[in-house]
């Protein structure tokens, strides 16, 4: 996935909302699961959950736990 292609996924935040999270540490081995079809990350107060979507290529759905919202 390009840059371009992960900014157009999260929307017309996105290129905002990319350097807001390379502000913050995770470390791969404890933070970090991937299952079948998703990606975990434990954040501490929050778990986001990044989820495929084989319907709809080059599509990506998340989850934030913390706000309840699926995207």
């Amino acid at each position: 996935m390009t840059y371009r292609e992960a900014c157009k996924l999260l929307g017309p935040e996105g290129d905002r909302l990319i350097h807001m999270g390379g502000k913050h540490d995770i470390d791969l081995e404890e933070q970090v699961r991937w299952e079948e079809d998703r990606l975990r990350i434990h954040l501490g107060d929050a778990t986001v959950t990044f989820l495929l979507t084989p319907e709809m290529p080059k599509s990506l759905r998340f989850q934030c736990d913390s706000m309840q919202n699926l995207l």
